[in-house]
C-alpha cells in the first residue's frame, strides 16, 4: 500500500513536470475606450497541442463617451485551427471559416471575458491574433435632431405656396 501511495506521488509529481503550459492561458488586453483598437497576437509551441486560451478586457465607463458598439475579431491563422469561441457574457459567430466576430451593443462599462478553444496544426506550432475595437456612434438624441433638421429644410425648399407666392408677385 505505500509503495502506491509513493507511485501516485512521483506520477502526479512528474505528469504536472511534463505537462504542456501552452494549452491553457490567460490573457489581459486590458481597459478599452472610445475609439481604441487593442489588437494581441497569440502563439503556440508544438505539434497538434490543444489549447484553451482564456481573453479577458474591460470597457471604459460608455455613458460619457457614447460609445454602442463593441466589435471583436479572431483572426490571422498561421497553423492553428478554431474550433470554438465561447463567452459567458455574448456569443460568436463564425462570419467565415476560422473568422469569428460579435458585436455587441449597448454594452455596459465592466469586465469582459471570452475563450477561444483551438489546435495547432504546424510542424513547429502556430499563432492567432485577437482584436477588440470599441466604435464610438453618434448618441440617438443627435441623430433624431439632425434628421428633424434636414425634413424641415427639405418642407421648406419644397413649400409649394411658397413658390406659387413668388410667381404671382413677378407676374
Amino acid at each position: 500500500m505505500k509503495n502506491c501511495i509513493v507511485c501516485l506521488v512521483f506520477s502526479l509529481l512528474g505528469f504536472s513536470l511534463f505537462a504542456d503550459p501552452a494549452r491553457a492561458a490567460t490573457f489581459d488586453l486590458g481597459e478599452v475606450a472610445a475609439g481604441d483598437l487593442v489588437t494581441q497576437a497569440r502563439s503556440i509551441e508544438g505539434t497538434g497541442i490543444i489549447f484553451e486560451d482564456t481573453w479577458t478586457f474591460s470597457l471604459a465607463d460608455l455613458l460619457s463617451a457614447s460609445i454602442s458598439v463593441v466589435k471583436f475579431e479572431i483572426g490571422d491563422f498561421s497553423s492553428v485551427d478554431i474550433q470554438s469561441v465561447t463567452s459567458p457574457d455574448f456569443s460568436f459567430s463564425e462570419i467565415a471559416p476560422g473568422m469569428f466576430l460579435f458585436e455587441g451593443v449597448g454594452l455596459s462599462a465592466g469586465e469582459y471575458s471570452f475563450s477561444v478553444t483551438g489546435v495547432t496544426t504546424g510542424r513547429v506550432g502556430g499563432s492567432y491574433t485577437v482584436g477588440v475595437a470599441v466604435i464610438p456612434e453618434p448618441p440617438t438624441a443627435a441623430l433624431l435632431a439632425l434628421g428633424l433638421v434636414g425634413l424641415a429644410v427639405q418642407c421648406h425648399r419644397f413649400n409649394p405656396n411658397r413658390s406659387d407666392a413668388r410667381s404671382r408677385a413677378s407676374g
